[in-house]
Parts: C-alpha cells; structure tokens; sequence
C-alpha cells in the first residue's frame, strides 16, 4: 500500500508538466523545433526505465522530476522516485548491502540539485559553462538495495559548444565531494536537431579506483527527445556497458516539460536522466563500500 501511495504521488507530480506545457507554448516557428524549445519556469517529468547488471542485479525504476528555474542562469530540482532491485550477486560491494537472491522495493535516494549555467552567444561556436551541486537525501535503504544507507554530496561542471549549426557539444565531469559516495565519471556528449526531435548521444568514463574484483565502467548511451507540444517532450534513452564495472544495458521513457530543450544542467541528455533515474550507480558501481566520515 505504501509503494502505491508512493506511484500515485509521483504520477500527480509529473502530471503538472501537461498544463505548464500548454500555458508556455509560444505561437513562433521555434514550436516546431525541440532543440529550441525551453523548460518554463516550474517545469515536471516523469521517467520509468530498467536497468541490468547482468549476473549481479538488475533495477526498475519509477521517477518524478520537479524543476524550478526562478531566473534564467539558476535551476533547482528535486527527483524523489520509487524503484525494485533484484540482487542476484549480492550488494555490488556495498557494506550493509543485501544478501545474494534478494529483492527489495521501495522509496531511492532523493537527488537535490541546484545549477548555474553562462552562455557567451557572441562567441564562435556560442560556448557556454554550468555547474551543478546535488545532495542526496537517504530515503532508500541499504539493505534492501533500494540506496546507499547514507547522504551523499556530488558536483558536476560541463562546458559546451555549436560547432556547427544544429550541432551541439559537451564535456562534463561528476565529482564525488564525500566519502561513500561512489566514483566520479567524465561525461562527453553530443545533440544533433532533427526539427521536432532532438537526436542524442553520450559517452561516460568512470573515474576514481574500482572496488576490488572489478573495472572501472565505460558506456555509451543514445536517445530521441520529440516535442510533442512546446515543452511537453516525449524522451526514449538506451544505454550499454563497454565494461564489466558498467551496467549491461538500461532503457528508460520519459514525459514532461523538463526534458525540453538542450541545457547541461537539465535532464536533457541520455546521461543525465540516467543519472537522475538511477543515482551515479547507472554510470558507476565503485566507490560505495567506503563508509562516510
């Protein structure tokens, strides 16, 4: 009863990205164009995706993304969701983690984030910076496999490009800022705008050192965000593991206004609505076992 509490108020949240999406459509020709398009000021979304591990454990996930954005440079966001994990190999490493055979369900850790991002339009190429710190609330549980057991702290820093017209370019970097809180990873990822789809692709590498008996993760992700009406996106993401350390494969669907548009510090990239999906773990399983300080 609990977890279907749970779905009905992430479902009520996401549902507010319909009317935002009508009341911000704009009667331009830039409608048509996905990667044009702008989240509004209070944006919503909602993703559910499946993710495997291959002989260790395999996850599903539901999540609600709420996104306010009070000036134009400043995004703060919040993404509570529920999610089952299937333990087959144990806890991935993780002290406390479940036992081998194991399934648990339940709320996961809750990502808080805020960002900043400059663009310098003037510029060839139109480059532009971000940044984003998050806190990660512990609403899962260890032992379960529902979260890590613990807060977690995170920045992420991203520079991008247009090299060329419809072309966009990125380059980003997570950085763990605590202890416990997994590896960090180097993001590179493009957009190519289709008109009202936006085509997208990514490459991640975990960095840091691997827990003992693995490899560090390396994957690659690619996915299609279609602008259904203004804002409103519609985003189908795949991704697979080039290593042992990454997840076999993950798929996700997304709907909602905070998916519109490109920007390195939203969830408009294959990576980062993984990443917002399922924690850091969908790009790195290292870096979990050392215990907060």
């Amino acid at each position: 009863m609990q977890n279907t509490r749970s779905f009905a108020l992430l479902v009520a949240l996401a549902a507010l990205a319909t009317p935002l999406a009508a009341q911000q459509r704009a009667s331009s020709d830039s409608d048509d164009v996905e990667s044009q398009q702008r989240p509004p000021r209070l944006a919503a979304g909602l993703t559910a995706g499946a993710l495997d591990r291959g002989a260790s454990a395999s996850t599903q996930s539901l999540v609600a993304i709420v996104q306010l954005q009070p000036r134009s440079w400043l995004s703060l966001s919040v993404a509570p969701g529920v999610e089952r994990t299937t333990y087959a190999g144990g806890g991935l490493g993780r002290v406390g983690g479940p036992k081998t055979g194991s399934t648990g369900n339940g709320l996961a850790d809750i990502p808080i984030s805020a960002g900043v991002s400059h663009g310098f339009e003037p510029l060839p190429w139109s480059p532009g910076i971000a940044a984003e710190l998050t806190q990660t609330l512990a609403a899962g549980s260890i032992t379960s496999g529902t979260g890590v057991g613990h807060g977690t702290t995170s920045f992420y820093g991203a520079i991008e490009a247009t090299p060329v017209e419809r072309l966009s370019l990125s380059v980003g970097e997570w950085r763990p800022l605590s202890s416990g809180s997994g590896n960090g990873a180097l993001d590179v990822e493009g957009a190519l705008s289709l008109g009202r789809a936006t085509a997208t692709f990514g490459m991640s590498n975990e960095l840091g050192t691997p827990d003992s008996g693995t490899v560090l993760a390396r994957s690659i992700a690619g996915g299609i965000a279609y602008a259904l009406a203004g804002p409103l996106t519609l985003t189908v993401d795949a991704g697979h593991g080039l290593t042992t350390g990454a997840p076999r494969w993950s798929v996700e669907v997304g709907l909602g206004t905070a998916f519109a548009g490109l920007s390195p510090i939203s969830a408009s990239s294959p990576l980062r609505r993984m990443k917002k999906s399922f924690g850091a773990g969908s790009a790195s399983g290292s870096g979990y076992s050392k215990k907060p300080r």
